[in-house]
């Protein structure tokens, strides 16, 4: 897989079935065990669900159940690490490009004529971990 052109260094294997495999989509893998000789997950997603009284609330429901062997967990424990930091790497160069953008659209301060008069609400600035 590659990021904005630039290669990860091995080439993305050619995958059949690739456009009808389903998406996964989960907030939290709350359980996890051994059966036998292979490594379970459960990942849960927070759903809103409507009550009889017309509030609603929040519940985790279960998306998938994760079954493989100690070895593709290693390899699927490998691959999150990877995009995490790929993941990591994009964001701190995306805060570091709106960090020199909001620099360069700040004016110049003349000091002489007194504090420069805001004509619109400062700018916040945060740091992306």
């Amino acid at each position: 897989m590659s990021i904005k052109g630039r290669s990860s260094g091995t080439p993305a294997p050619l995958l059949k079935n690739a456009s009808a495999a389903p998406f996964v989509y989960f907030d939290n893998a709350p359980l996890y065990g051994v059966a036998g000789m292979g490594i379970e997950v459960e990942l849960t997603a927070a759903s809103i669900v409507p009550r009889s009284d017309g509030a609603v609330m929040r519940e985790a429901v279960c998306v998938a159940h994760l079954r493989c062997s100690p070895q593709t967990a290693l390899s699927l424990i490998d691959s999150l690490q990877k995009a995490v930091k790929m993941y990591s790497e994009q964001m701190a160069e995306l805060a570091a490009q709106a960090s020199e953008h909001v620099e360069a659209s700040e004016p110049a301060t003349d000091h002489a004529a007194g504090p420069p008069r805001p004509s619109s609400p400062p700018v916040r600035r945060s740091m992306v971990a």
